[in-house]
């Protein structure tokens, strides 16, 4: 079985440890992470790539669904809107701010500000849940 590492920020460590955030969106990988492979979670304890790491379960957790998203924003009569598409679904408004807040952030609006600023848009990468 493939293994895979997957690292946090101390923003969604807690989280991802009281299982209350069951999923992640990376950026695509050279290896991809596939439903099946194993997946082995930590988090920084300081800032990151200078502090340790922890693990956040003893055992490796199972990914059960690994799909393709794009996240990208714009405005509509001059109203800011948040574009969420998985697999080539654009996601309603409802269920974009449901999504958002099951990956640990605040709404929708909340989770494109993070990734225009940590990634850029629009952001293409892979939803990743166990």
């Amino acid at each position: 079985m493939s293994r895979h590492v997957l690292i946090f920020s101390a923003r969604f460590a807690d989280a991802v440890a009281e299982c209350t955030k069951r999923q992640t969106i990376r950026p695509v990988r050279k290896r991809p992470i596939k439903a099946g492979h194993a997946l082995v979670l930590y988090a920084w304890t300081g800032k990151p790539y200078r502090s340790k790491q922890r693990r956040l379960y003893p055992v490796a957790r199972i990914c059960k669904e690994a799909s393709e998203i794009t996240i990208a924003s714009g405005t509509i009569g001059g109203a800011q809107v948040e574009c969420i598409h998985i697999n080539g679904r654009e996601l309603t408004f409802q269920q974009a701010q449901d999504f958002a807040k099951a990956d640990g952030f605040i709404n929708a609006a909340d989770m494109v500000d993070w990734f225009k600023k940590t990634h850029g848009l629009p952001f293409t990468g892979t939803l990743i849940k166990w």
